[in-house]
């Protein structure tokens, strides 16, 4: 937030103010939002707000900002410095637009009601948070797939990011597989990607369907996107995950406390050859395909097809 300028009233105030413009113009009855502090800004004490989020985007309200890295037990001074800063630059604000005050920066990032829509080992606010996360949305409803060896489709799919660091390792890794693979890069030239690969990688043009593919492979390789750990612990497929920022490592964290997936540091990139190893390893790890099929079987126990009415519900009491 701070090196986005949040910490500058008047550029904080023209935004608050373009805001109240729009909404005069809209003139709506409640707001509906995630992860927009200066519409919330905006919107305190004047529309209710219902606010919907993942763990990442909605920080326990009430409080100061616990760590996000899950791992770490303190946040820097310099960070909690910034985040009063933040919260006086927020209240002037407030004060110039005739609202009431901020008690806590994470405030902010909360609506009259807030849901937060997270599998708990993914919450990086999780020891901080004390209402238990509703059912994630973006988990897929893929079908169970018993036993590793019953999957016909390519041995290992990937799903990258055009820009990832490691992608030409990855291409290279898969070219060399004594196996059938598949690979969808978003943003990418197929054709062109279709030229870095060897004629045993299949190459998909658009995003694949997860309830289709992931049943039929054998080992999910990714960055640690958010949906695409949860349709893999969902399908019962092992992964092997290269995060390149904090979001795609807590990831990564989470699927670990599953013993669904194998992290591969990106600083500096895995060599091919290397690559390849821990691929062929992964297919042959009957200890991680047990657990990854335990872990389909576990969330698929939790799944709570409620979440949505609930949310409905407190919607409708603003209407």
């Amino acid at each position: 937030m701070q090196l986005f300028g949040y910490h500058l009233v008047r550029n904080l105030e023209f935004a608050a103010q373009n805001w109240l413009q729009m909404l005069a113009e809209i003139k709506p009855r409640m707001i509906v939002s995630d992860f927009a502090p200066t519409l919330r800004l905006a919107t305190r004490a004047r529309l209710p707000t219902v606010v919907l989020g993942n763990g990442y985007t909605v920080p326990p309200a009430g409080k100061l900002l616990p760590p996000m890295r899950p791992w770490e037990l303190g946040v820097p001074p310099e960070s909690r410095i910034h985040e009063f800063l933040l919260l006086a630059a927020a209240n002037r604000v407030c004060a110039n637009l005739k609202g009431p005050c901020v008690n806590f920066f994470s405030d902010l990032f909360q609506g009259e009601r807030t849901f937060v829509s997270t599998l708990a080992e993914f919450d990086p606010y999780g020891k901080a948070r004390s209402e238990v996360p509703l059912w994630p949305f973006n988990v897929p409803d893929i079908p169970e797939a018993e036993e590793s060896l019953q999957r016909q489709g390519p041995a290992v799919f990937c799903y990258m990011q055009n820009d990832h660091p490691a992608l030409s390792v990855l291409l290279d890794a898969i070219s060399i597989l004594d196996c059938r693979s598949a690979i969808y890069v978003g943003g990418a030239d197929p054709a062109r990607l279709a030229g870095k690969c060897g004629t045993n990688v299949l190459v998909y043009r658009a995003p694949a369907d997860f309830r289709s593919v992931l049943p039929q492979t054998s080992v999910l390789v990714h960055h640690g996107g958010l949906g695409t750990a949860y349709a893999g612990l969902m399908a019962g497929v092992p992964q092997i995950v290269l995060p390149v920022n904090l979001e795609h490592s807590i990831t990564a964290r989470g699927l670990d406390q599953f013993k669904a997936a194998v992290c591969v540091p990106t600083t500096p990139p895995p060599n091919a050859q290397a690559l390849r190893g821990l691929i062929e390893a992964t297919l042959r790890d009957s200890a991680r395909k047990e657990a990854s099929i335990k872990a389909a079987r576990e969330l698929r126990a939790r799944r709570d097809g409620q979440s949505l009415d609930v949310i409905v519900a407190a919607c409708r009491e603003y209407l």
